[in-house]
């Protein structure tokens, strides 16, 4: 059942892909590789299930207790717009194999492509195992507010926090992956061939709309001006356009996501930070805005404490690594991290 819908994924990933380009404005080469890496993705969600639904047996003295795993129920899946296809192949598919069924919500940025991967789902399940609810804010109300078990969520700190005050009432299961703020740190033996590209790719990748995008860098001073020239060379090589043609970055995907980006930018230039490239939208069709480099940044700005979600590369001088943890860790934001240097023993520590 599950490998048809794996098959069927990568069978219908261009039409798929052009969907997702047209409704948040995703590279279609990028569009159409995360069909695939979601397809392979069911494949090791069928094996996860098959580990997970077996029996433990735990002994201890004279006394030995099975541990059964069974199905919750009905599970609310509320799904996000950045990757319409991956985020909700891994709360559907979970869900589903273990034996649930399933109301899935799509994000209201991106409902054609919720559709599409709904009904590919829908065709080799039982009726009435998968269903589709269209809509914005007052849908998820509606749905965290009903007769369900769980609810999975991906998306803002703000929404979670209200899912989870809603989901108190009766008790209701929970998963949730909500915002980031990943700081990238860069250690003065780091190399720098290999840190730079990542510094920028992390930071712009999907037009800077990913969970775990690189928010934050702090980088040793000693290397700091090294990095900070090789980064403005990499940034300068960015094309912004549509998704449809040959470029690295599309438009964002709503016009007031690009405002929240552009706030940050302007906050942080009127309290001192320098905008060493782009900072300012692209008129035309569609929310384009220009890659962006910023530097001589520090706690006072709110784009190095708050989500941007958005093309931006913020660049932090530290004296010393331990300064550079020391402002990594000051953050109520997870999901991940980095740590560049030539030396195993340091990055450990």
């Amino acid at each position: 059942m599950f490998k048809n819908i794996s098959r069927d994924l990568l069978k219908e990933k261009k039409e798929i892909g052009k969907l997702i380009t047209k409704e948040m404005g995703k590279v279609y080469k990028s569009a159409v590789g995360e069909c695939e890496g979601t397809a392979y993705a069911i494949e090791e969600n069928i094996k996860l299930a098959e580990i997970a639904a077996e029996t433990e047996i735990l002994k201890e003295g004279n006394t030995t207790t099975e541990l059964h795993r069974v199905p919750l129920g009905v599970v609310a899946a509320i799904t996000p717009w950045n990757f319409p296809v991956g985020m909700p192949e891994s709360l559907l598919t979970p869900a589903i194999l273990m034996g649930n069924t399933v109301v899935f919500k799509p994000s209201e940025n991106t409902p054609m492509t919720g559709k599409a991967l709904y009904e590919i789902y829908n065709r080799y399940l039982p009726k009435g195992v998968i269903n589709l609810l269209q809509g914005a804010e007052e849908v998820g109300e509606l749905i965290i507010n009903s007769d369900i078990d769980m609810v999975s969520f991906v998306g803002s700190q703000a929404v979670g926090k209200k899912i989870m005050e809603a989901c108190s009432k009766n008790l209701n299961r929970l998963v949730l992956e909500l915002g980031g703020k990943d700081p990238m740190i860069i250690l003065k033996d780091a190399d720098l061939k290999k840190a730079v590209p990542y510094a920028v790719h992390g930071s712009l990748r999907n037009s800077g709309q990913v969970c775990v995008s690189v928010e934050r860098i702090y980088v040793e001073d000693k290397i700091a001006i090294e990095f900070e020239k090789l980064v403005l060379q990499e940034i300068k090589k960015y094309r912004v356009g549509s998704g449809f043609d040959e470029v690295d970055m599309g438009p964002m995907v709503s016009e007031g996501q690009r405002a929240h980006v552009l706030s940050q930018i302007e906050e942080a230039k009127k309290k001192g930070a320098r905008i060493l490239f782009g900072g300012e939208k692209i008129d035309g069709e569609g929310f384009f805005m220009q890659p962006t480099m910023i530097t001589n940044l520090s706690e006072k700005h709110d784009i190095m404490n708050t989500e941007t979600f958005g093309p931006v590369i913020c660049i932090q001088r530290v004296r010393n690594a331990e300064e550079a943890v020391e402002k990594a860790n000051n953050s109520t934001f997870g999901l991940g991290a980095t740590v560049w240097t030539k030396t195993r023993l340091k990055a450990d520590r």
